[in-house]
């Protein structure tokens, strides 16, 4: 049977069995990112993963990365939360004031008790949420991950399963009623809230579903970190289970690299509760079909959904 730690010194000799590879190749390295946050996670320029030393420590946009967390990067392990939003905070950055990453933590904080937290409200006023076009939601339902997207202007949400479920209710409504709230204060008392009849929640049947037989897959974070990718980079190739432990091995190399820059959206904590009523998430518009003309797939949706998300 496999100890604990059998299993961390089995996960430091992969990551560090290539230390001649990384320093071979460092000169490329600086030749190809050489703002050190460009990142191409369907390339196969790396075929092992890099050096992480045990006192790791690196910060991304206010979201702490040790070598235990990037560990969950290896080969059918469970992907980490810090690595997760600090992948989604990171690659906002390639289209900064137009995509923001929400903490994945943020729809967690909306269901508990069925309140919203009076802290994400203060956050989403001194981030400007209304601001940015494309909202990324993480959202956990227990071991699996999936991404809901918020197109504010469009009045559209976009929610992305690889198992291919409809958004729960609950979820729905959460988001909503915090919508509701931000968006009622943010334009003054007296304001109407938003109207949920135009919305239409789009939920794709194109994208890839895990290789698994019990479905659930170790791979769903993954598959939130693939979307989020396309959506800021517009860059895209069509993916399946077959090249996942290639784009873990890219986004190890992506993250160890990465240098944080000034955000808005940094992580904030309030303690305060607001109490709102249920919207009406019975009003929203549900689609299988793609909510724009012209485009063949989801992929193709994603990435250009930076240029019509106004």
């Amino acid at each position: 049977m496999e100890t604990t730690e059998d299993k961390n010194q089995m996960t430091d000799s992969k990551l560090s069995q290539n230390d001649d590879i990384v320093n071979d190749t460092k000169d490329e390295d600086i030749e190809v990112y050489e703002d050190n946050n460009v990142c191409k996670i369907f390339e196969s320029k790396y075929s092992n993963y890099p050096s992480i030393p045990p006192n790791f420590k690196k910060a991304i946009n206010g979201i702490n990365l040790s070598q235990m967390n990037l560990q969950t990067l290896l080969p059918n392990e469970w992907l980490d939360d810090s690595v997760l939003g600090a992948f989604i905070s990171a690659v906002c950055t390639f289209s900064p004031e137009i995509t923001l990453a929400f903490d994945v933590f943020f729809l967690e904080s909306l269901i508990s008790n069925g309140r919203i937290s009076g802290g994400y409200e203060k956050w989403a006023e001194k981030t400007n949420i209304w601001e940015y076009k494309i909202w990324l939601i993480p959202v956990h339902l227990g071991a699996h991950w999936t991404l809901l997207i918020v197109v504010p202007h469009r009045q559209i949400f976009i929610y992305i399963d690889s198992l291919h479920i409809k958004i729960p209710n609950h979820i729905l409504i959460q988001i909503c009623n915090f919508m509701d709230s931000v968006r009622s204060h943010h334009l003054a008392i007296g304001r109407k809230q938003q109207q949920w009849s135009k919305w239409t929640i789009f939920q794709p049947k194109d994208n890839p579903r895990p290789d698994t037989v019990s479905e659930i897959s170790e791979n769903c974070g993954i598959h939130v970190c693939i979307w989020s990718y396309i959506i800021c980079s517009g860059i895209y190739v069509p993916f399946d289970d077959n090249i996942m432990n290639n784009v873990r091995i890219n986004i190890c190399h992506f993250l160890k690299k990465f240098q944080s820059m000034t955000v808005k959206q940094q992580s904030q904590k309030y303690n305060s509760i607001i109490n709102t009523s249920k919207s009406n998430v019975k009003d929203i518009n549900f689609e299988e079909k793609l909510p724009f003309l012209g485009f063949d797939s989801t992929y193709e949706l994603c990435a250009t959904l930076r240029l019509i998300a106004d």
